[in-house]
């Protein structure tokens, strides 16, 4: 068994120590953990209890897998299967769908002796660490930041989560093991990775020609019974990623802290003068919980200070009583707090507007010279707006805002990985791209996934603007093919909808939300997303769908804050035009006052009229 822990990543703190100790003892501290070993449950026959035990050997092998790892990304880094990204080796590795596997004769191709559908029964996913003695008595929580589909945690003989509590691909997990962590000891964690409800059968392999109108999502699109990558199951970009990607696809961290923690900090910034912007007013709000039975009394600290130009810090305290086992929401504002009026700011540009400046905000609560916790984020001071109007021949015209003047979108689609395995260096590379091609929006794509905290890193420093798609499609929801009726379970999209809204909500590179791509979830849904997004956030528009293809039925809620149509349009051309000839279907077509034409055939679409935003 392989059980050394991973390097580590400090959000606020970090180092390594020999013998892989997490790092010093008494600070507050995140810790990736990124060695894990994996095999299918088909070959396992321990329970999450034996595995999560720091004796537990295993009579069979285990692969070695750097997490974030799905599963086929982790066999095919052993070797198991051939990499699907070159040639057909994609026909050489089973699919999730049994159906699939017998049309194309893929069971011979499974690594697992008696399961022709190697993707059938759960795999584990288990690594070991120590934490230093010196450590005893502090918060423990184990972060995982994104799993696929659903998961079930042991950590030291004792479950920690079920398969009913994580769910769906796009939610965080927090998970209090305070009270399960050895100190001073090796620790066990075990994971069990559940495959998708519902993997459904793929789209057709793109073998031959098939035309304009490939079988996206799958001939019936019931991938979209699951909360999920959509286009896992094949699109017109995408061949059928056989496993559908479960597994673990973003980090795993060990977050150390003291008795009160910090938690869900919302920043807003707000120019309330504008046209002005020689005064920003900034307010944050952020909830402190007191995990003990005592009531502590400590001193909040904030301080903000420029990211990426020279300019002095501002900082300031107040003190905060947290009643024993309870939560208390801090509200702080501009009216009552003379330093968060910042005086001639450094704005937030979109590319080809003026830089793209930041700050950076770090909380600390403390009591007396021992913190608590100590959390911290870049931002970007600047505000967003939409404004609908209606034209002269009846169509309805979005524009949007940054900072009190309009926007003129250049941009397009932003597709997924095939097994998701971007990194932050790649994500850099890619927005360096963008900016360097004079794009200034990518569409995070509603068949696709919400990205990565590394991917929003890099759209806040290199000035590019993010159009979100909620995971709803035409495709699988209804609107050409699937149903209304999916995902099937609202709970979980519900609670992955929340999840994101909390993770991305501080980014200043975020534009605007959207229900979907040519699509819109059913009702129950679209009203809590909507209501959501504007509780939870509220700083920025929603519009009920990146597409003219999908029209709200009568008595439903439009866009927000203005009530009125998405002013989104679509139908082509899907393929690349002479600019000639762009020009002139630009002309003739009465709808193209704002259009949806970015058909995620590559990573970034660039548009060539002013009347054409993505």
């Amino acid at each position: 068994m392989n059980k050394s822990i991973c390097s580590a990543l400090g959000v606020i703190a970090a180092c390594i120590l020999p013998a892989f100790v997490l790092a010093q003892s008494g600070v507050v501290k995140q810790v990736k953990l990124s060695n894990f070993d994996l095999q299918s449950s088909a070959l396992v026959n321990a329970t999450g209890t034996e595995l999560s035990n720091t004796q537990y050997h295993s009579p069979v092998y285990w692969f070695p897998v750097k997490v974030p790892s799905t599963v086929l990304t982790g066999l095919v880094a052993n070797h198991i299967y051939p990499d699907p990204y070159q040639g057909l080796n994609n026909m050489l590795i089973p699919d999730a769908s049994d159906q699939f596997n017998k049309e194309y004769n893929l069971e011979q191709y499974s690594h697992l002796p008696n399961d022709p559908n190697p993707w059938k029964k759960p795999y584990w996913y288990r690594t070991t660490f120590k934490v230093p003695a010196a450590d005893k008595g502090r918060r423990f929580q184990l972060i995982f930041k994104g799993i696929n589909y659903r998961a079930a945690v042991w950590l030291n003989g004792k479950q920690i989560a079920d398969s009913t509590q994580m769910a769906g691909m796009f939610a965080e997990h927090n998970l209090d093991v305070s009270n399960i962590i050895k100190a001073g000891a090796e620790n066990a964690l075990a994971v069990k990775i559940y495959p998708l409800d519902y993997p459904g059968y793929p789209a057709k392999e793109q073998l031959k020609a098939l035309g304009p109108f490939y079988e996206n999502g799958g001939p019936t699109g019931d991938i979209g019974k699951n909360v999920t990558m959509l286009c896992s199951s094949g699109w017109d970009w995408i061949p059928p990623v056989r496993d559908r990607n479960m597994g673990i696809w973003q980090p795993v961290f060990l977050r150390t802290s003291g008795a009160v923690t910090i938690g869900r900090p919302k920043l807003i910034t707000d120019l309330p003068s504008l046209p002005d912007t020689g005064t920003a007013k900034l307010s944050l709000n952020l909830t402190l919980t007191n995990n003990t039975t005592a009531t502590h009394g400590g001193k909040l600290t904030v301080s903000i200070k420029p990211e990426n130009f020279a300019g002095a810090p501002v900082q300031f305290s107040q003190p905060v009583v947290v009643l024993a086992g309870a939560e208390k929401a801090v509200e702080l504002n501009a009216d009552k707090i003379s330093q968060l009026i910042i005086h001639q700011p450094k704005l937030w540009w979109p590319n080809g507007y003026g830089k793209a400046n930041l700050y950076r905000i770090r909380m600390q609560y403390a009591e007396g010279n021992t913190v608590s916790d100590d959390t911290t984020f870049v931002f970007g001071i600047r505000k967003v707006a939409s404004k609908a109007e209606t034209t002269a021949n009846g169509f309805v015209r979005r524009k949007f805002y940054v900072n009190g003047k309009e926007v003129h979108l250049v941009g397009g689609a932003w597709v997924p990985d095939m097994m998701v395995n971007r990194d932050s260096a790649r994500y850099d590379y890619e927005m360096h791209l963008c900016r360097n091609a004079n794009v200034n929006l990518v569409r995070i794509w509603g068949g696709g996934v919400t990205e990565p905290d590394a991917f929003w890193n890099a759209a806040d420093k290199y000035g590019q603007m993010v159009w979100s798609d909620f995971w709803i499609t035409g495709d699988t929801q209804g609107e050409f093919k699937g149903s209304p009726d999916w995902p099937l379970e609202g709970n979980v999209f519900i609670k992955n909808v929340e999840s994101t809204i909390y993770r991305i909500r501080n980014h200043p590179s975020l534009l605007v939300w959207t229900g979907g791509n040519e699509g819109h979830a059913r009702k129950e849904l679209y009203d809590i997303m909507r209501n959501d997004i504007i509780t939870l956030d509220g700083t920025r528009p929603f519009i009920p769908s990146s597409s003219g293809f999908a029209k709200l039925p009568e008595g439903w809620k439009g866009s927000w804050p203005d009530d009125m149509p998405s002013g989104v349009y679509s139908g082509g051309p899907y393929e690349w035009k002479d600019p000639k000839d762009y020009y002139k279907l630009a002309d003739a077509a009465k709808d193209w006052v704002f259009k949806d034409r970015n058909r995620p055939t590559v990573t970034t679409t660039i548009y060539n009229s002013a009347e054409d935003h993505p």
